[in-house]
């Protein structure tokens, strides 16, 4: 139990092992209470020893849904010599035995299936859920599940001296952009040091087409797009400032996501450090 003053922050480190006395949590989670008082947040932070590659964990409420995508997946290589894994976390708190459906879509079309039971409380994180599935490229997972879980991933490069991630949420189908709507990828890079890419998922049932706009940081339009994605299609946009732009000087550049027709829009962007591969993740913001 811990007091936080108005205001102000509290950071506990290493809680498993200074707290549990456990230095062996391979898939481990917390739950914070609030007893009193308002206006709390909390987030977790895995840290690389090797690398001291930070990753967070944003804190989730309730106790998950039933149909969330995960808009990226991949086992495959990638610009800079890196090469990109990814592993799929499922969280059960729904009181009950869940069983959960992680289904694996490849952008190129091949979809695949594995089943999850999750006891009540239970987690499981499953490593290189692409390659071990069989599967290698980039793609999309949809979990759809009996009861209501949690679901969340890490996606990270390895490197020589460790790894260095990026933590991609699972986004309900209730949260995605519907038609009219449109949302905003802020903080984007493009230059020596940094790239970006932007990922556009349909999760929906009906093809949708949707209007990408590229700002630079005083608000300039720089470029658009128009782009039409069948049913369950994920495509992402290798570098569009240099691409379709035409510009590598990008320090504070942003990005809309229009949906004009359909809806189950899920975007997100990635900024990757040129030096290590580090990718960070940029959430849609309505």
């Amino acid at each position: 139990t811990r007091t936080v003053p108005p205001e102000s922050t509290v950071q506990v480190n290493r809680p498993f092992w200074l707290r549990g006395g456990r230095a062996d949590i391979d898939s481990g989670y917390a739950v914070v209470s609030v007893l009193f008082g308002q206006h709390v947040v909390a987030y977790g932070s895995v840290v690389d020893n090797q690398t001291d590659d930070p990753t967070t964990i944003a804190m989730k409420e309730g106790l998950g849904h039933l149909d969330h995508w995960l808009g990226a997946a991949a086992t495959t290589d990638g610009a800079h010599g890196s090469a990109w894994r990814t592993d799929l976390c499922l969280l059960n708190r729904s009181g009950g035995v869940a069983t959960a459906e992680d289904r694996y879509r490849s952008d190129d079309g091949v979809s695949t299936t594995e089943t999850v039971v999750l006891q009540a409380g239970e987690q499981k994180t499953l490593p290189n859920l692409v390659g071990e599935l069989g599967q290698s490229g980039g793609g999309s997972i949809e979990v759809f599940s009996d009861r209501l879980v949690f679901a969340s991933s890490r996606t990270y490069n390895i490197g020589d001296a460790g790894t260095y991630g990026q933590f991609i949420d699972a986004v309900p189908v209730a949260s995605s952009a519907a038609v009219g709507r449109t949302v905003w990828l802020p903080q984007l890079e493009q230059n020596g040091s940094f790239r970006t890419n932007v990922v556009i998922l349909n999760s929906g049932h009906l093809s949708a087409r949707v209007l990408i706009r590229l700002f630079d940081g005083d608000g300039d339009e720089l470029a658009t797009r128009r782009r039409t994605l069948a049913p369950m299609e994920r495509i992402q946009l290798q570098e569009p400032f240099s691409r379709n732009a035409g510009r590598n000087d990008i320090d504070r550049g942003y990005a809309s996501v229009a949906v004009e027709t359909g809806g189950g829009i899920v975007a997100f962007a990635s900024v990757v450090d040129n030096a290590t591969n580090d990718p960070t993740t940029v959430p849609m913001r309505f």
